[in-house]
């Protein structure tokens, strides 16, 4: 797989607040990116944003930095959102748009939103395989940097070792599994086979066993007619009581319509009375209050008598005070009278309603006893009905038992040759169940070899490799100017128990000496051209076994600790490096060159307006 980085567009992300576009895919060749600090000259070409780029491409593609950075992390100061990177690239010959923005949050191949694993599925590699495919960063770890684990993990990663470890796992769990399936099936052969031998036993029996059964059919056919009549007997019976109960419930009907109608006759004679005493007490209630009324006039003129009229201003005459009072005592006695009337008519209608009451309470009760009588004869007439109803369909489904064992055929005419028939099939069954035996064991032999050498394999995969790698780290060291110096790689070993030992340890052997040196005991000058001799080589083993070629890569700040010959040396082998394997191999560093192999240079340059990239 071909993975060409063509162009990149960069948009309010870290020191790059403008949008800016930067060609990636150039002639292949070694190229030049410094920088130039116009914000704050004292720090020359430092803190202008040089490994901007390389952070962009990253971000683009897995939503963080190489130093783990994301989100807002990223996003140029002073800006809310905004930040959107979009990455330009051709695989095998088709291009794709890769564009990631922060606030609002979107990932897109060619505008359409994706998932992160659909990038790294278009572009063959991951987040870890990319620290070391694209280059070496100023802040990350090469390769010969990490601790032993972290070096057995990503080397792991890349050969895929996992896989023959679940391969080996899985052969296990399935040799187990197609064993529980093999004696499952041998139980069901010999299942089979003794099925076989009792049909053929049983038909035999069956042959003799015809006649039987049609005098055992006739005999239930009897028994069937018999109950028939029974039941006949048992419906004309229930039918006759319930005929004479429905007739004496119907007497008792008449006769509580009839109780019914004189209770409503009484009710609304009830009604009536009540009324008429309502009205009458209304009555009396006016005449008290019109009678408390008198006895207020009369006190009040009695306390008149002596005094001065206050309408008139005049003396009050005794006798005109006495008229009337007199006067007043009349029309209170004949008020008086009246109410006394009314109260007498109002116990007398009060004890007619009493009266009445009680006729209705005697109609009720009476009404009560001839509707129980009239529920128990309805209940015994539906009773009966029922019972009648439910001995007719007995007769109905007792009819359809005689025809269907008039009807049924006898089991025992074809069951001797349908035994036979099924014990052929039994036997038949048996035979591919052996040949599927016989296949089973195969798979078992199958699945046993491979658990048992997937562990030799995965060894094997990791020793090629470790020779692969050497020979690429040790011609890089070769290429730096350490031609008589050698790393050596150790990985894990199958012990004798059969268990495999894990580790991964880095020896470096210097010249005039044939001692080994750990990787984590070393000290030497010579320290950067080892580190950048590890990753050129884990480099190359990550391409050659994932596949996967760019046709880019970066070094930042690769020149750091070496002299001017190293330094010479570095760029030479960069630079022969981009020949060899038709890449874009970019050089970040802060300090500048004198070096003749550059095929481009890029200025990063940084102002008020943030970062900018110029092509020198």
């Amino acid at each position: 797989m071909h993975v060409n980085f063509e162009s990149i567009t960069i948009s309010k992300f870290k020191s790059v607040a403008q949008t800016t576009t930067v060609q990636l895919n150039r002639d292949c060749g070694l190229h030049f990116i410094i920088g130039n600090n116009q914000v704050n000259t004292a720090l020359g070409a430092n803190a202008v944003g040089k490994s901007t780029l390389l952070d962009a491409i990253v971000w683009a593609l897995f939503g963080k930095t190489l130093r783990g950075l994301k989100a807002k992390e990223i996003c140029t100061w002073g800006e809310e959102g905004g930040t959107e990177v979009a990455l330009y690239i051709s695989v095998d010959g088709h291009e794709y748009e890769i564009k990631r923005g922060w606030r609002p949050n979107k990932l897109h191949i060619n505008g359409a939103a994706k998932e992160q694993h659909e990038v790294e599925d278009l572009i063959g590699f991951n987040f870890n395989e990319a620290s070391h495919l694209l280059g070496v960063g100023q802040w990350s770890d090469v390769f010969l940097d990490l601790k032993p684990t972290a070096k057995l993990n990503l080397l792991s990663e890349v050969l895929r070792l996992d896989l023959w470890e679940r391969f080996g796992s899985r052969a296990s769990e399935l040799a187990k599994e197609v064993t529980q399936q093999y004696h499952e099936c041998n139980k069901y052969v010999l299942r089979l086979q003794s099925q076989a031998e009792q049909l053929v036993s049983s038909a035999k029996e069956n042959e003799a066993r015809v006649e039987q059964y049609e005098q055992e059919r006739q005999e239930q056919i009897e028994q069937v007619k018999q109950q028939i009549q029974e039941f006949e007997e048992i419906i004309e019976n229930a039918r006759s009581n319930a005929n004479h109960y429905s007739k004496r419930a119907e007497e008792y009907g008449e006769g509580l319509n009839e109780l019914e109608q004189r209770i409503s006759s009484m009710d609304e004679v009830i009604r009536k009375k009540e009324k008429e005493k309502n009205n009458y007490e209304l009555e009396v209630r006016d005449l008290d209050r019109q009678l408390s009324q008198l006895e207020k006039q009369a006190k009040s003129v009695e306390k008149m008598e002596g005094s001065t009229c206050p309408t008139c201003k005049q003396d009050v005459d005794p006798e005109h005070v006495k008229q009337y009072v007199d006067e007043l005592d009349e029309q209170y006695n004949q008020l008086a009278d009246q109410a006394e009337s009314y109260e007498k008519e109002m116990e007398k209608i009060t004890e007619q309603i009493k009266e009445h009451k009680e006729s209705v309470q005697q109609l009720k009760e009476q009404h009560h006893n001839q509707e129980q009588q009239y529920n128990e004869f309805r209940k015994y007439a539906e009773s009966n009905e029922r019972r009648a109803n439910t001995y007719t369909d007995k007769i109905e489904n007792a009819k359809l038992e005689i025809e269907k064992l008039q009807t049924k055929e006898n089991p025992y005419q074809n069951l001797a040759q349908s035994e036979y028939a099924d014990a052929e099939q039994k036997q038949a069954e048996a035979e591919r169940e052996q040949q599927r035996l016989n296949e089973l064991e195969k798979q078992i032999e199958a699945y046993q070899y491979w658990s048992a050498h997937a562990k030799e394999i995965r060894l094997f995969v990791i020793e090629k490799a470790i020779t692969d790698l050497e020979l690429e780290v040790n011609n890089a060291l070769a290429q730096l100017g350490l031609s008589d110096w050698h790393i050596t790689f150790d990985v894990e070993r199958e012990t004798q128990s059969g268990s495999v030992s894990r580790g991964f340890t880095t020896f470096i052997q210097s010249p005039g000496t044939d001692r080994l040196v750990p990787w984590e005991s070393w000290s030497g000058g010579e320290t950067q051209r080892l580190r950048l001799a590890g990753a050129m080589g884990l480099s190359s083993l990550i391409e050659n076994r994932s596949g996967v070629r760019l046709n880019l890569e970066f070094f930042d700040e690769p020149t750091r600790g070496l002299g001017g010959e190293g330094i010479h040396d570095l760029l030479q082998l960069l630079q022969q490096r981009s020949g060899n394997l038709r890449k874009n191999i970019y050089v970040i560093d802060h300090q500048s060159h004198d070096f003749s192999g550059f095929s481009s240079v890029i200025n990063v340059i940084k102002d008020q307006e943030g970062t900018h990239f110029v092509e020198a």
